[in-house]
């Protein structure tokens, strides 16, 4: 609530330059302690010990508790909890916006990094895995002053670095020299408007994910990609980095990724894990500037470091 005093003041201040505004917010992130009116909304009736702590977590993972287990239930509610009261307070600072009568000076992205696992796949919380509990995240665009149409929603997946490249365009800004990653969302949003083929239709590229920061050798990476449909899944080992243990999931069929059918599908399995790999070996030569820290004080890299972004 304090950081969003701060934005609505930015907001309101009289705007006689561009203004962009990066608000970075901790909740739901864990541990999950919301503000007490917004208790008891989605598990009242639970009375067992779990609280939303870190505690909490452990006793979780630990117990190997099934994603339907009372406790686990909880937890999920508690987040949900934590998720309300985000949207209560982001709705309240667009609320305040619009009251000033200047929604039409600004563009908002709303989105997250990563989502939050529940027990789904053995894993409880984040950042060890690829599994859509994990990576489908929210992403909405609200723009009134351009032309994109309100109360659209594209069908077909993306990715969060396609938002640079969207706001570029919703700006009319021209994009900077060296930036490829990502292609922006305005033709996308116009294809479901309009039906004009844009090229963005479903399965025309792939969509790369990672679960882990380069560097993480301790650990197995999980690395995965999405084409259409169908979405590659593997295990890398740090000990064996070539080898690759590889899971396919049709998510039209299967959206909670319970039937690996890479036996069933073998040469679909085979061209997707090539293509993976090709882009895991280009990430890594693209990562080897991945340490430098140019222009960030010793205060930021501490405050990075804090909430696992650096080492």
């Amino acid at each position: 609530r304090e950081l969003l005093e701060e934005v609505e003041g930015l907001l309101a201040a009289p705007g006689d330059r561009p203004l962009f505004l990066y608000v970075h917010a901790i909740p739901p992130h864990g541990p999950f302690v919301t503000p007490e009116e917004f208790g008891g909304r989605f598990d009242p009736d639970y009375a067992g010990p779990i609280d939303g702590s870190v505690d909490s977590a452990v006793f979780i993972q630990r117990g190997g508790l099934a994603p339907e287990h009372p406790d686990v239930v909880q937890f999920a509610a508690l987040y949900d909890e934590y998720l309300a009261f985000a949207d209560a307070e982001l709705g309240r600072l667009l609320d305040g916006v619009r009251a000033a009568g200047r929604e039409q000076e600004f563009a908002f992205v709303h989105l997250s990094d990563h989502g939050e696992a529940f027990m789904q796949h053995g894993a409880l919380g984040h950042g060890m895995h690829v599994y859509e509990e994990q990576v489908r995240v929210p992403l909405s665009i609200t723009a009134p002053g351009s032309a994109l149409p309100a109360g659209r929603v594209v069908e077909q997946p993306v990715s969060l670095l396609d938002v640079f490249p969207t706001l570029v365009e919703l700006c009319d800004l021209a994009a900077p020299a060296g930036s490829r990653s990502g292609v922006s969302l305005v033709p996308a949003i116009a294809w479901e408007r309009t039906g004009e083929p844009t090229g963005l239709r479903p399965g025309a590229r792939p969509l790369f994910l990672s679960s882990r920061y380069r560097g993480d050798a301790a650990v197995s990476r999980h690395i995965g990609m999405r084409l259409g449909d169908f979405k590659l899944v593997c295990a890398r080992d740090s000990g064996a980095p070539d080898e690759w243990e590889v899971e396919l999931y049709d998510l039209a069929a299967d959206p909670g990724e319970e039937r690996d059918i890479a036996r069933d599908r073998p040469l679909l399995a085979l061209a997707l894990e090539r293509e993976l790999r090709r882009f895991a070996e280009g990430a890594a030569l693209a990562d080897t500037d991945a340490g430098r820290n140019d222009g960030l004080s010793a205060d930021v890299l501490e405050e990075l470091r804090a909430l696992g972004y650096v080492k």
